[in-house]
């Protein structure tokens, strides 16, 4: 990848937009790759709208505005003004929270109740810590009625509405703040 993009740019100079996709990229990863030419980083797995916003086919107003906004401002504080190590961390909640709704449409095609709960639980945390009450409240509530011994195919569409609602916020969070580092 990182040669074809110097071939590319030894060719056609500026006139191109060169777009690394890859998984898992750590910050100093990222840094490198755009050292190397790369005009943005692209973690996979990414959502069509992420790839057209880059594209410059999908406006900020085409991107779907959850009614509930991430609180970053306490994360900041946390990381004391060192960019890099919030956009690591916003970086990571991103990437888990997104392992983690692939986890729960496995757990539930696997009935496993316990994993499923395990899972919603940590999502609970993170989406509360992020300052987003109503969504991480939603995720508890499904993880006390697991608890409750509630059945998975009976949870199933209040779930699933669940997880819409955190790929809404995943795709925002990468889309307005990680946008930023680029």
């Amino acid at each position: 990848g990182v040669d074809l993009c110097h071939a590319l740019r030894e060719k056609y100079r500026n006139n191109i937009q060169c777009i690394a996709l890859t998984a898992h990229v750590l910050p100093d990863e990222r840094e490198s790759l755009l050292r190397e030419g790369f005009d943005v980083v692209l973690p996979k797995p990414f959502h069509e709208n992420e790839m057209l916003n880059i594209l410059g086919l999908l406006s900020h107003e085409d991107i779907p505005q959850p009614d509930e906004q991430p609180d970053l401002s306490m994360l900041r504080k946390m990381t004391m003004g060192d960019e890099a190590l919030f956009h690591s961390i916003v970086l990571q909640f991103v990437e888990e929270t997104t392992e983690d709704v692939l986890q729960v449409n496995e757990k539930i095609e696997r009935q496993e109740t316990g994993d499923l709960r395990e899972i919603i639980h940590k999502m609970s945390g993170r989406f509360a810590q992020l300052g987003m009450l109503s969504l991480g409240g939603r995720l508890h509530a499904i993880e006390k009625k697991l608890i409750a011994g509630h059945r998975i195919e009976e949870l199933a569409p209040e779930v699933g509405k669940a997880i819409a609602r955190v790929n809404e916020m995943i795709m925002h969070i990468r889309l307005v703040t990680l946008a930023q580092f680029h």
